[in-house]
């Protein structure tokens, strides 16, 4: 349920809002109070080998649309976005982070991933593993293995550096031949990164490891940013609170990813920060605000429309 807060905000034209690890807009009618509730986005999977991704939405309907805002790879913003379409199904292969957005009517969520695939194969037991966050506030690890005829049972084993691990789970075998999906939910991550790994314990005592997976997460009391107005004429204001001092990396794409506002670093303050920015000049239509906050393992994004009235 929306706050009265949140509501006013709504009615006065401020969209885009974005609490760590997603953005939500619903939809308000001023004559009779009634609320939209905005679509919400339970997971994002996501197939290392092949780059195909899907977006979970729980009791999705055949009036939503999907897209993709953003696409980060190892050299840069992509310039190759994928259109909209009703399924939620999206082929990046190469990409290491996107931004993608679920829309009902004028009511939208949008949703970023870091996609973790690791620079080396997985052990030939493993055919798949990832980590996703699940929920808003868990972490999703599933993984695929050729056969189980040989393996006893799974332990799951996580990480807040990435070196040191420690065993936080054990899932068990059929021990059966074929293909044989696992999974298992992690209800308590760490703010900022985890690392996950699978240990296969097999029958003759032998342990094979799985890659290790990174799953950030940010809880809501991690960093609350918005942007406002939009539209806009001539300036934005990026409106960040954070808990303690630290500094923000500020950038400006247009719609084709092109950066028309070169990164800038900015000091902010524990409390409350307004940063202005001049967007005077610059063409009709849509553009996305890039965010890399200096406690925060990822950047982030936030879409605004220029419109001259």
């Amino acid at each position: 349920m929306k706050t009265i807060n949140q509501i006013c905000m709504l009615l006065a034209g401020v969209c885009g809002a974005f609490i760590a690890p997603h953005t939500t807009q619903a939809q308000v009618n001023s004559v009779n109070m009634t609320v939209t509730p905005s679509p919400s986005v339970d997971s994002v999977s996501y197939d290392c080998e092949t780059g195909d991704v899907q977006v979970h939405v729980p009791n999705a309907s055949s009036g939503l649309v999907y897209s993709v805002l953003s696409v980060m790879t190892n050299e840069g913003f992509s310039t190759t976005v994928p259109g909209s379409n009703g399924s939620g199904a999206f082929n990046l292969t190469g990409a290491t982070e996107a931004v993608f957005r679920v829309e009902q009517g004028s009511c939208f969520v949008d949703y970023t991933i870091a996609f973790d695939c690791g620079d080396r194969p997985l052990p030939l037991t493993f055919l798949t593993f990832n980590a996703r966050l699940y929920k808003q506030n868990m972490g999703f690890l599933e993984w695929e293995v050729a056969t189980e005829d040989d393996v006893d049972h799974y332990v799951v084993e996580k990480s807040a550096d990435g070196s040191s691990f420690k065993q936080i789970a054990e899932v068990q075998s059929d021990g059966v031949a074929g293909v044989i999906s696992r999974n298992y939910i992690d209800k308590d991550l760490y703010i900022g990164n985890n690392y996950y790994r699978i240990k296969q314990i097999l029958t003759d005592g032998k342990e094979v490891y799985s890659e290790v997976r990174t799953l950030p997460y940010y809880n809501e009391a991690a960093a609350v940013v918005s942007i406002y107005p939009n539209p806009a004429i001539n300036q934005i204001t990026f409106d960040c609170t954070v808990s303690e001092d630290q500094t923000v990396v500020l950038w400006m794409m247009d719609n084709l990813s092109r950066v028309v506002l070169t990164q800038t670093k900015y000091e902010l303050k524990a409390g409350n920060n307004k940063l202005p920015l001049r967007i005077e000049g610059k063409a009709d239509g849509t553009y996305i605000v890039g965010y890399k906050l200096q406690n925060e393992a990822h950047p982030k994004f936030l879409k605004f429309v220029k419109q001259t009235f």
